[in-house]
Parts: C-alpha cells; sequence; structure tokens
C-alpha cells in the first residue's frame, strides 16, 4: 500500500555539472498522487545564474482516497467517503475496501448502494466509468481514544491501489482554570 507521504520529494541544495554543464539525479518519488514540481537554479563561477522547471505527474490507473479528518476526538460522530477514480482506459467493477484498526474503536455505517459496514469495516463493488470518480459515503462515530490505522483499498480488471495512514483519536478534554486567593 501507499504510505510515505511526504511534502517534499527531494532536496539536492548542491549538485555539480559536467562539462556540458548538465547535472542529474534519480529520484525516487514519494507515494503520494499528485504534481510535483522541479526547480533547478545554478550559478557559474562567474556568476552567471540560470534558473529552469519542470513538472511531472504521479499517479495510478486506477486511485483510491479517504475523505476523513485525519484525527478525531473520543466520541467524534461525522461523514467521510471513499473515493475511487478510474483512469484505466477502460470502465471497471471495482471492489472497495476500507479498515481502521488500533486502539481507539471507531463504528462505521453506511447506506450506500452495493456496500455494507461492520464494526471498523466497510466494503463495496461498484461500476466506475472510464475518467470518472466516485464516492462510497460513510459515517463515522469514535470510541476511546488511541491511534488507528486506516487501510483503503481499490481493485478492478488488472488494476488496483491502496494507502495505508495513520490516524489519531485524542481524548475528549476541557480546559481548566481554578484560581486561589486569600
Amino acid at each position: 500500500p501507499r504510505k510515505v507521504m511526504k511534502d517534499t520529494a527531494a532536496w539536492f541544495p548542491t549538485l555539480m555539472t559536467d562539462a556540458k554543464g548538465e547535472a542529474r539525479v534519480k529520484v525516487t518519488l514519494p507515494d503520494n498522487l499528485t504534481s510535483w514540481r522541479a526547480t533547478a537554479r545554478g550559478m557559474t563561477q562567474d556568476a552567471r545564474v540560470g534558473l529552469g522547471k519542470g513538472k511531472v505527474r504521479a499517479s495510478k490507473d486506477l486511485m483510491v482516497r479517504v475523505a476523513m479528518p485525519s484525527r478525531l476526538v473520543d466520541g467524534d460522530e461525522g461523514k467521510g467517503a471513499i473515493v475511487v477514480q478510474n483512469l484505466s482506459g477502460k470502465d471497471q467493477s471495482v471492489s472497495t475496501s476500507l479498515a481502521l484498526k488500533g486502539d481507539a474503536k471507531v463504528a462505521l455505517s453506511t447506506t450506500a448502494e452495493g456496500a455494507t459496514a461492520s464494526g471498523a469495516d466497510l466494503k463495496a463493488t461498484l461500476k466506475v466509468p472510464n475518467g470518472q470518480t466516485l464516492r462510497v459515503p460513510f459515517r463515522y462515530k469514535t470510541d476511546g481514544d488511541g491511534k488507528l490505522e486506516l487501510l483503503a483499498k481499490a481493485s478492478g480488471a488488472g488494476v488496483d491501489d491502496a494507502l495505508q495512514v495513520p490516524l489519531s483519536v485524542m481524548p475528549w478534554a476541557t480546559t481548566k482554570t481554578v484560581s486561589a486567593h486569600g
């Protein structure tokens, strides 16, 4: 599953060019499915400067995401969704699942067609037309605090994706101010 998410893919503060004035680096992109921008700035020994920019998009033929907060509080209730995008070039019958495991308890429920929820697990089968994005909405309720691991999966004919991210469920608390005098 995809689980290495970063804001910066790579940083090279100093690179030396070859005799042609070129430098090359290999970068392994993190698991984020997004557009990445590369910016290069150069300076010669005689103070001539240059700037170059480029973009690369990291994507998969079938992508799964989860729309819900990354931090929750004990007792929270809310709405979320499994989001599935099909860029495979053909319509897909997609099996999706969402599982939340860890110290805190989370109850999931859904009224989505073709979807079932039991405890902290949700499963759905949906037809996703090529080039389209579909959502499987769900509701959640937390009970207890602690760390959770979210695992979302989607698979179709010859294409799949999985996403694993940590979630925190914080204890419910209020600020208490005490003053004394006398």
